[in-house]
């Protein structure tokens, strides 16, 4: 409590330091999202032609639990390789392919710094990558996701659940 004034209110320290990161526009998020989308794309949908993917897909889908199959390995292949291509740029600097090219970056909203790979995986992009595979719902999921950037904050859910932000870099 002050000594000067009896009747103050407590003060917090609160350890938020904002006054040198600009948050990222939506559009420079948007464009990072379809770059790296771009990217991932022209290596891995040639892969899954090379490891005959798509000559029985089809059959795969007829069926609940083959259907189930065919987009699992597509789904868990995608994330392997999301980590392979971003891995040491987002360890390093904090930014993917597309968010370098578009010049922005993810840090922690805490305290700006650049956040642990493993953090950036399992709780930004991991959780609901696999939520937007859960039947019904998880389109529904995704599409909140990715709509909670239209709030004052400019963030996604993920960003929330892993307490990031998306800056100009």
């Amino acid at each position: 409590m002050d000594k000067e004034n009896l009747y103050a209110s407590p003060g917090a320290d609160v350890d938020i330091d904002d006054s040198d990161s600009e948050l990222a526009g939506r559009w420079s998020r948007l464009w990072g999202a379809i770059i790296d989308g771009i990217a991932i794309s022209l290596v891995f949908i040639p892969i899954l032609f090379a490891l005959g993917y798509y000559e029985n897909i089809e059959e795969q889908m007829a069926s609940t639990s083959s259907a189930l199959a065919a987009n699992t390995i597509p789904a868990l292949g995608y994330i392997v390789l999301y980590v392979l291509f971003n891995g040491y740029l987002l360890h390093t600097s904090g930014q993917t392919i597309g968010k370098r090219v578009v010049g922005t970056r993810i840090v922690s909203v805490k305290d700006g710094s650049i956040l642990p790979l493993s953090r950036v995986v399992f709780l930004r992009f991991l959780p609901f990558s696999i939520v937007a595979y859960v039947p019904l719902i998880g389109p529904f999921i995704a599409l909140a996701n990715n709509l909670a950037i239209f709030t004052s904050q400019r963030r996604c859910l993920h960003d929330y659940l892993a307490a990031t932000k998306v800056i100009k870099a």
